[in-house]
């Protein structure tokens, strides 16, 4: 099974980044969680709005928000059925822009 792991929003746009930059179809769901901190047991129980980004590996985007309480119930998305939405660029990591290097927050650890 596919081991669950946390990385911060910097780190999960640089992965975006390299992952297009290969030009081939790749698909993710992740679960963006609410709050900027917390220790394992809150990583594990956290909830949040949960994205599944499909791309083309040719610049097309799909990016759906699903219902997060259908994929806790299923364990998964890909079975997970009900209300979903499209995503927002101004809140869903997946859309935003290009990081910008030169910008404090990354220096100092906190990302965009």
């Amino acid at each position: 099974p596919f081991t669950r792991f946390t990385v911060p929003a910097y780190e999960l746009r640089r992965l975006l980044r390299g992952a297009r930059g290969q030009g081939v179809p790749f698909e993710i769901v992740y679960t963006q969680l609410e709050g900027v901190r917390g220790d394992e047991a809150w990583r594990r129980r956290g909830g949040g709005r949960v994205v599944k980004l499909v791309e083309d590996g040719i610049g097309n985007i799909e990016c759906t928000v699903l219902d997060a309480a259908a994929v806790t119930a299923t364990g998964t998305a890909a079975a997970a059925t009900g209300a979903s939405e499209a995503c927002d660029a101004s809140v869903d990591v997946a859309l935003w822009g290009e990081p910008d290097a030169r910008s404090l927050l990354n220096w100092l650890g906190y990302g965009q």
